[in-house]
């Protein structure tokens, strides 16, 4: 081990923990979406292990989609809000010190409104209500499985946490009629790029959840 990697090993991953194991260095935060990522996926602060083709499945069933409705997010002057992570451990170790995750999940929020991760004393009223939106992907690793598209409303029940306080489709009240408004964003992406190839997103043709639930 160099001596670079001794000092930074007793906090973070290092590239000889992945060396000759069976994992490879997953993106956390998609790579591409800003510098800061790119540089911190090469210092593992933005990594987390892999294994078989999880990192390419994530890409082309998620990572993808979010950036591109970022993209639609920021050029009607709105914001983009991502917010990413790992959960479910397996209780596995990789050289008996990197935890390895069994999910990884995004929750992205486009907001007129300013950050929705902050608590305000007042309601805070959306100048753009209709075209706000909000969506989850959602993938188990270790299996193979492609990403799950899903509400952030379901994404908070499955982790338990709170990751938006306030983002239009976070709560049973519009969830409904944010995942329409999704689906037809999604839609307009798929017609756009119906000349090039890109991987298909069959998944986002269905109701993430039904149109009526009792549940809260």
């Amino acid at each position: 081990m160099r001596r670079s990697e001794k000092h930074f090993s007793q906090k973070q991953a290092v590239n000889s923990d992945y060396a000759k194991s069976s994992y490879h260095r997953g993106h956390l935060y998609p790579f591409d979406f800003n510098e800061c990522s790119q540089k911190a996926s090469c210092t593992l602060t933005n990594a987390i292990p892999m294994i078989g083709n999880d990192n390419q499945l994530w890409f082309h069933n998620a990572e993808y989609y979010i950036k591109k409705l970022a993209d639609k997010c920021n050029n009607n002057s709105r914001e983009m809000y991502v917010v990413t992570g790992s959960a479910n451990y397996t209780g596995g170790k990789m050289k008996n010190r990197v935890v390895v995750p069994g999910l990884i999940w995004s929750a992205a929020c486009c907001t007129s409104s300013g950050m929705p991760g902050m608590l305000s004393s007042t309601p805070v009223t959306p100048v753009n209500t209709k075209v706000d939106f909000s969506v989850a992907y959602m993938k188990e690793l270790l299996s193979g499985k492609k990403g799950t598209r899903i509400s952030v409303r379901q994404l908070q029940r499955t982790l338990n946490v709170r990751i938006f306080n306030q983002c239009r489709g976070t709560n049973q009240t519009d969830e409904a009629e944010n995942d329409r408004v999704v689906i037809a964003l999604l839609e307009e992406l798929r017609n756009a790029g119906s000349k090039r190839k890109r991987p298909s997103q069959q998944i986002n043709q269905q109701r993430v959840f039904p149109r009526k639930s009792n549940s809260k």
